[in-house]
């Protein structure tokens, strides 16, 4: 065993010497050869890329065409809301807490004005301070910041400020002096603009201070039915069934955030407008619009008695149920999207959502980027190549660029789809053309 071990390491040392002996006698001729070949070609820049995709959101939680496509297949609300939480437990949940709903965020002025909803409507008081104003139907007030305070004008002429300026209207379970009568309240962003009339709030009353550089106009409503009346999330044209699992969805998110209130807005959610994207609330215009009807009704069907209301919730706390408009085809993590492990918001099939059948809009218009577009997005002098790295959805990860010299840079999936205006990180493709 020892001799071959030696004749081993001979062969080795003379292998070893005459491979040295070779190199040197190969480098001038390789040194040659480079001199005259030619350099391999760099890969090409295309004149643009075209870009598929499918989906519109962030991918987590509930489907919304996904639960449209599923009520379509015959499954009801509670198996839906299974589907897309399947660690969450549903069950009756209290939920007639008040929430803070941003609907004016950071504004320098606003108009409001009352709309009577039977005769001898319309009235309504302001509270500025300690001081109660009763103001007559057809008058409007004017909200203005002046410093850390709000001031009341009404008629154009001041009439006081104050931090925090509470408005109430008739008809409301606090309407102050202003009574009884069915009355709801419109909001003009700003002393110059023109009312909201696709927005109207019917119940709670408006809060109003300063904070984060301007007004914050803020409805309080009561969740159990006052707040879910007013989501306008879903067409109310659809199943039954699908619009009950968004009521369930919109309940869950709402009571996981009561009680938690932001600073900036003095708000527990916004309007889906005021900059945190919460959930859509129309207030007394989702009530009134085409087919508002059938929406309170799935609001009424998943409550239990006057005080409950179906909701899921993990570990005993309701969760916040994020729902999406669509996917590609799989419903994403939590952490893919937002960095965090939340049990109840596992990667789940949403195959519905990519069916034409229930989702007409599913796919994207194919989507052209002129080649000098697509390289400012990556930094690069031009991009030759475009590669995507997937989380288990589907959904881009890193989508990689590598120019004609042979650069890479890639972007994470989620920045990649802002700087394009992209709906979703669902990319399926991104190709020369």
């Amino acid at each position: 065993m020892g001799v071959r071990v030696v004749r081993r390491e001979r062969g080795g040392q003379m292998r070893g010497w005459w491979s040295r002996v070779r190199l040197v006698l190969f480098v001038p001729v390789l040194a040659v050869l480079a001199a005259v070949a030619p350099a391999s070609p760099a890969a090409a820049a295309p004149s643009g890329f075209l870009i598929d995709g499918f989906g519109w959101g962030h991918g987590v939680g509930l489907s919304q065409y996904g639960a449209y496509g599923q009520a379509k297949e015959g499954r009801n609300a509670l198996q839906i809301v299974h589907h897309y939480f399947p660690a969450a437990r549903l069950s009756p949940l209290r939920d007639d807490a008040d929430l803070r709903v941003n609907v004016g965020r950071s504004l320098t002025s606003a108009r409001l004005r009352t709309v009577p909803l039977a005769p001898g409507g319309g009235r309504w008081e302001v509270a500025i301070g300690s001081r109660r104003v009763v103001v007559a139907q057809g008058a409007e007030i004017a909200l203005v910041r002046s410093g850390s305070t709000v001031e009341v004008r009404i008629g154009g002429r001041s009439v006081g400020s104050a931090s925090s300026v509470t408005v109430t209207w008739a008809g409301t379970r606090k309407p102050g002096a202003a009574g009884r009568v069915p009355t709801a309240l419109e909001i003009a962003p700003s002393v110059g603009s023109s009312f909201r009339t696709d927005r109207r709030y019917r119940y709670g009353w408006l809060d109003v201070g300063v904070a984060d550089g301007g007004l914050q106009l803020v409805n309080t409503v009561r969740v159990h039915d006052e707040y879910l009346a007013g989501i306008a999330e879903v067409s109310a044209s659809w199943p039954a069934a699908a619009q009950q699992a968004q009521a369930i969805a919109a309940r869950s998110y709402a009571l996981a955030n009561t009680g938690k209130v932001r600073a900036a807005c003095r708000c527990n959610v916004d309007d889906g407008y005021g900059g945190y994207y919460d959930q859509t609330f129309w207030g007394f215009a989702r009530e009134q619009g085409p087919k508002g009807g059938n929406w309170a009704a799935a609001v009424r069907d998943t409550a239990f008695g006057p005080r409950y209301g179906w909701a899921l919730s993990y570990a005993g706390q309701p969760i916040s149920a994020f729902y999406t408009s669509s996917t590609g085809g799989r419903t994403q993590n939590s952490e893919d999207v937002w960095g965090g492990v939340l049990p109840w918001a596992r990667s789940v099939d949403d195959h519905w959502s990519t069916d034409p059948r229930y989702n007409p809009n599913g796919r994207w218009a194919t989507r052209r980027v002129s080649q000098a577009s697509l390289a400012a997005v990556f930094g690069l002098p031009d991009v030759a190549s475009v590669r995507i790295v997937r989380y288990v959805s589907g959904a881009a990860k890193e989508v990689w660029a590598t120019s004609s010299g042979g650069r890479s840079v890639k972007l994470k999936g989620s920045t990649f789809r802002s700087r394009l205006g992209l709906r979703s990180t669902y990319i399926t493709s991104v190709r020369p053309g």
